[in-house]
């Protein structure tokens, strides 16, 4: 009997230790990688003290805009694109930090200097059947921007300075986006036949506003001898979209607009990546390349003639703009 109770003692704890046993043993490399891996990448503490940066960047800016619309039996019955539109933009940024909290805030300013505007109209779906193209100059207008975000520090790693250092924020805002083009001359094939207009005659002016939430996440890895390369990545998921037209040369249209489409279903993405060099003192130097864009894919359109003003659909709407940029950034 006691030999019985020994035997089964020893295999209650061959069958309860031993599984124990070979679970640590296959968890012994997931263990081991997570002691590697926590202490390089864990929460910042941050610093006490308020930290303030004040910056600027000239933005070298190329644009395209387009929009289309449907009529009751073309789907798109016609084309507005806006191409090339070329805009120096001045930047004014500023930072704020405490401990891991965060705010941005950025504005920015241009004129239009270059540009070509198309005007096409299909009589079948698609862009088939075209019976109207015309080419103007775009070379008047302006944008402006507005950005604001609020956010923490997320993550830092390495010992400041050193090589492979960096850091991990992410921050929710929102944005104003407005951009305004004017066309003068004209040359192309309309449904009256060839047409030619001198450079001086104004055609069409239009104006478009994109206004979005922002969600967003920007890293900073450092390269050593005061470089860093920085990244920043922003998904738009919510928008509101509003566009405006005078058809200078539309006697049977208003002039107030002569055109105007709006939209509550606008989207976008912005990239943002570059290199950093600090110079010492809290002054750096910085250049790269950014890209934004917005996109929406409804709306109400409103074609305001003299006497009625017929709707139509939106069948779609783009911005983008992308470019290099070179800035400076004092930190105090």
């Amino acid at each position: 009997r006691g030999r019985a109770m020994n035997l089964q003692q020893s295999l209650f704890e061959k069958l309860t230790v031993l599984p124990e046993r070979r679970l640590l043993m296959k968890a012994k490399p997931l263990l081991l990688a997570l002691t590697i891996v926590l202490p390089a990448a864990t929460p910042t503490r941050g610093e006490d003290r308020l930290s303030l940066a004040l910056g600027s960047r000239s933005w070298i800016s190329s644009g395209y805009t387009e929009f289309s619309l449907n009529n009751l039996l073309v789907n798109p019955a016609s084309d507005l694109v806006w191409r090339g539109t070329d805009s120096l933009v001045f930047e004014v940024n500023a930072e704020a930090r405490w401990r891991r909290l965060l705010a941005l805030a950025a504005v920015g300013v241009g004129d239009v200097t270059d540009g070509a505007f198309l005007d096409d109209d299909f009589l079948l779906d698609r862009r088939q059947g075209r019976f109207s193209h015309s080419r103007s100059v775009a070379d008047a207008g302006g944008l402006f921007y507005a950005t604001l975000d609020v956010g923490a520090r997320l993550l830092s790693w390495g010992q400041a300075g050193r090589l492979g250092a960096g850091s991990l924020d992410g921050f929710v805002g929102y944005q104003y986006w407005r951009e305004e083009y004017e066309a003068s001359g004209l040359k192309g094939a309309l449904a009256l036949g060839d047409v030619a207009l001198p450079n001086r005659t104004r055609v069409i002016t239009q104006t478009s506003v994109w206004q979005a939430l922002r969600v967003g996440a920007r890293s900073e890895v450092a390269l050593g001898y005061g470089l860093t390369l920085r990244a920043t990545a922003v998904l738009l998921p919510v928008g509101w979209w509003r566009w405006e037209d005078v058809h200078h040369l539309r006697g049977d249209l208003r002039q107030d607009p002569s055109v105007s489409a709006a939209s509550d279903d606008a989207y976008g993405v912005e990239l943002d990546g570059g290199l950093r060099w600090h110079v010492g003192g809290g002054l750096s130097l910085e250049g790269g390349y950014r890209y934004w864009g917005m996109d929406s894919n409804g709306g109400d359109v409103r074609l305001r003639g003299l006497e009625e003003t017929p709707r139509l659909k939106v069948h779609e709407a783009t911005s983008e703009r992308h470019g290099p940029y070179v800035g400076l950034q004092w930190r105090f």
